[in-house]
Formats: structure tokens, sequence, C-alpha cells
């Protein structure tokens, strides 16, 4: 069950690096059921978590702003990377799964999920100004800290509503895609006539 808890809190990292760690960090702190393994128990220390508490609205509120987001998604495909990994390592120490594997899943997870964010976001800072932008973000935040928390609790739950988030961010992006498409088409099509 470590390596699935792992899984799923790394796949929320691709969306928001530091409340899945926040939350693996608190819930080691108060509850000793969630295992981090040594050397990774500096993430749920007083400096560990007042660090990620610290880079914690670098996501939440950087991610809001269309022109801000931009800058964060560049810097994100190496810290949310790192973020999944770190939560891969701090969850699977004694589970058998060698180290660079759980890194690697754990990265490669993060990534995933952060290329497939910035897939269908890319496009929404173009329609209405950016306003959805925020609304977007938001909803992501909320599927992170639910998923993080179910994680927490149940596992393959929470890694069932990471892929849940997944596949709705695949059909919006698509949705927005076409629209955008059709909007091109339409404006082209009215120049002309």
């Amino acid at each position: 069950m470590h390596i699935v808890l792992g899984m799923a809190l790394a796949a929320a990292a691709g969306w928001n690096a530091f409340l899945p760690l926040l939350a693996l960090a608190f819930a080691h702190r108060l509850s000793g059921r969630i295992p981090i393994g040594s050397p990774y128990t500096f993430l749920s220390s007083n400096i560990g978590i007042l660090v990620l508490l610290i880079l914690l609205p670098v996501e939440l509120f950087g991610d809001k702003a269309p022109s801000i987001e931009a800058v964060n998604d560049r810097f994100a495909v190496i810290y949310r990377p790192v973020a999944g990994a770190l939560i891969m390592l701090a969850t699977t120490t004694g589970t058998g799964l060698p180290g660079i594997l759980a890194a690697l899943i754990g990265a490669a997870l993060a990534l995933g999920m952060h290329l497939l964010k910035v897939r269908y976001r890319h496009p929404l800072r173009g329609i209405m100004g950016g306003i959805p932008t925020p609304v977007a973000s938001a909803g992501e935040d909320f599927f992170v800290a639910i998923g993080a928390i179910v994680a927490l609790l149940q596992p393959i739950a929470g890694l069932a509503i990471m892929v849940l988030a997944a596949l709705l961010a695949w059909w919006i992006g698509n949705v927005v895609r076409r629209k955008i498409r059709h909007d091109a088409a339409a404006i082209a099509s009215a120049s002309q006539t």
C-alpha cells in the first residue's frame, strides 16, 4: 500500500508540488500510521513543515494569474518531478522497491501530470482574457487536496481520484482546443467574406 500511496501523492505533485508534500508531512507528524522512511523524515520536522508552508503560496497564488502561471510552469517542469520523486522515496523506503526506481516512478508521474496540466491550461490563457485560469487552478488545488487526503486514508481511492483528475483535464483540454480551432475557423471564414 505504501507504493500506491506514493504514486497517488506523486501524481498529485504534478498539479501542485507542495500540497501533497505538506499533507504527507502533517500526516506523518500526527499519525504513526503514515510512514516516512529515513532519511526523508526531515519533511515532517519543524523546519521541513515551515519550508513547505513558505513554498505553498508559490503554487497556490502564482498559479492563479495567467502571466505568472506561464513562468511558474517553466520552473515547475523541474520542481514538480523532484517533489514526486521525493514523495515516492519517502513513502517506499523499506518496501523493497529500489530507490532509483521509486524516484523515477515518482518523477515520471509528477512530470506526466504537469505536462497534462500545461496541455489544457495553456489554451485557457487565451480565452476571455485568461479569466478561466484562476478557476481551473482552484479546481486543480481542490482535486489535489481531496486526492492527497483520500490517498492518506485509502491509497487506492486517492490514486483513482488522480486518474479521474487526469481524464477530466484531458477532456477539458480537448474541448478547449476544439473551441479555439472552431473560433479561429469562424473568424477566418468571416474575414474572407
